[in-house]
């Protein structure tokens, strides 16, 4: 696919485009993150696990193992959430919640959630109703998370990275 800016919008045209599909069979699963290298996959399940799954082919869905689930539920104050996203290292995740948080998790080793530890979180409510998504920038300076109930991305500025306590 190849697209083209414009002074007002993007032009998206298909090329020789091969269909592969890859198919990864589960219930349940909401949003989800791969790893840089492609070898580790992480799935919000039942909208209160975050599991983490092994490819042993890099961004091939059909070669996932299930390593383990982190119970993030009773910390996130028993709220559902659907969006996941990890620092650039791999050794922060961040879940925002149904409740209008979003939650920082540590884990002990990158992309590894046999240890880890719950390292803050902010309120968002006022500004976005219902989180369904949220993505940081590559260096963590910014962070964006947009709603179910209102048609805009909030942007919030991070004084020190990968740390959305300093929103």
């Amino acid at each position: 696919v190849a697209s083209t800016p414009s002074s007002t919008t993007w032009d998206f045209t298909e090329t020789n485009f091969a269909f592969d599909e890859k198919t990864f069979n589960g219930a349940s699963y909401g949003n989800s993150r791969m790893s840089l290298d492609g070898t580790k996959w992480f799935t919000i399940y039942d909208q209160r696990y975050v599991t983490e799954h092994t490819l042993s082919t890099p961004f091939d869905l059909s070669t996932a193992t299930v390593v383990r689930s982190y119970y993030f539920y009773s910390q996130a104050n028993s709220s559902l959430a659907n969006s996941l996203e990890f620092a650039a290292d791999g050794t922060k995740f961040y879940i925002a919640a149904h409740n209008g948080y979003v939650y920082q998790f540590t884990c002990a080793s990158a992309y590894d959630l046999a240890s880890v530890t719950q390292t803050g979180s902010i309120y968002i409510d006022l500004q976005v109703d219902v989180p369904r998504d949220l993505v940081l920038s590559y260096d963590g300076k910014k962070m964006f998370i947009t709603g179910s109930t209102n048609d805009k991305i909030v942007e919030y500025v991070l004084s020190t990275p990968f740390d959305v306590t300093t929103a």
